[in-house]
């Protein structure tokens, strides 16, 4: 037997989907990784010590990293123009075991690395 008449289905069903991903991807998603980046940015700390550095991160899970200042045998700093005006880079710490630590993003670097030498020193 034939059916009398076959029936599709539409793409504009499924405008309400494309809508939605489309808002989700171009709009939420941003928005959360930035509140994502800003709270990540926050919840870092650098405290420098008389014997070492301590970088303590995390937000849910706290993460602690020490570097001893007896290990640390160089202080790069890594600035291009934007960052000179904005007083911001990046320091790398070269220690005596080859394990580079890189800082990223430090406000006022110049600072940092003054008072390190005065402790390498």
């Amino acid at each position: 037997m034939k059916p009398i008449i076959i029936v599709k289905r539409s793409l504009w069903s499924i405008k309400y989907y494309i809508i939605f991903c489309t808002i989700f991807f171009w709009l939420i998603l941003p928005i959360l990784l930035l509140i994502y980046n800003i709270i990540k940015s926050k919840t870092e700390k650098i405290e420098l010590y008389i014997n070492k550095i301590v970088i303590k991160n995390g937000w849910l899970t706290k993460k602690e990293k020490t570097i001893e200042l007896g290990l640390i045998t160089d202080i790069k700093l890594l600035q291009n123009e934007i960052c000179k005006k904005k007083n911001y880079g990046h320091l790398i710490f070269g220690t005596i075991n080859l394990i580079d630590y890189k800082l990223k993003y430090i406000i006022d670097p110049q600072t940092v690395i003054l008072a390190l030498k005065s402790r390498l020193l």
